[in-house]
C-alpha cells in the first residue's frame, strides 16, 4: 500500500501507521540556487538511537534523483521519495517507533523528525518464538530436578 505524507505534516507531530510492505512517499520542498543545470540525490531514511548514537535503518532506505535547473536566485523546489518498508528478517526495519532523516547525501542538507513512524507487521522470528516457549522451557527443567527428589533418587 502506498501512504503519502509531507515533511511539515510530520513535522507537526502526525504520527504514520505503516506494515510491512508498504510504501511511504514523502513530499519534501526546499530552497537552492544552482549557477548550472544538475541532479542530485535525495535520501530518506528511517532511524532510531541506539546508545545514543543515530543508527540509519539503510535496508528500508528511499531514493529518488532529483533534477535541478540553474538559478542565480533561490529558487523553491518540491520532490518526493518513495521508501518501501522492507521486513527485518530481510535486512529491513523491526517492528517498532522510529524517526525519518530526509537528506541529500555528502552535504549537511537534511531534515529529521523523531518518532514518527510507527511500522508492525514483521513476521515472529526465531528469537520471538523461543521467548516465548521460554517459561514453559523453564517450568519442565524445573519438574526435571524436583521430582527426583520427590521419589526419594
Amino acid at each position: 500500500m502506498l501512504i503519502e505524507t509531507s515533511l511539515d505534516t510530520l513535522v507537526a507531530g502526525e504520527q504514520v501507521q505503516l506494515t510491512v510492505g508498504d510504501t511511504l512517499r514523502v513530499r519534501v520542498s526546499f530552497s537552492y540556487a544552482a549557477g548550472q543545470a544538475t541532479t542530485i540525490t535525495l535520501w530518506a531514511t528511517p532511524y532510531q538511537y541506539k546508545a545514543g548514537i543515530l543508527d540509519h535503518i539503510e535496508g528500508s532506505r528511499g531514493t529518488a534523483q532529483v533534477s535541478l535547473d540553474a538559478a542565480v536566485t533561490p529558487v523553491t523546489k518540491e520532490a518526493t521519495v518513495d521508501m518501501k518498508v522492507i521486513p527485518a528478517a530481510q535486512g529491513g526495519i523491526s517492528d517498532g517507533t522510529y524517526g525519518l532523516i530526509v537528506e541529500i547525501p555528502n552535504t549537511d542538507v537534511s531534515a529529521k523528525i523523531d518518532s514518527c513512524l510507527v511500522i508492525s507487521g514483521n513476521p515472529p522470528g526465531l528469537g520471538d518464538i523461543l521467548t516465548s516457549l521460554l517459561p514453559m522451557l523453564v517450568m519442565v527443567m524445573m519438574l526435571g530436578m524436583i521430582m527426583p527428589m520427590m521419589q526419594g533418587e
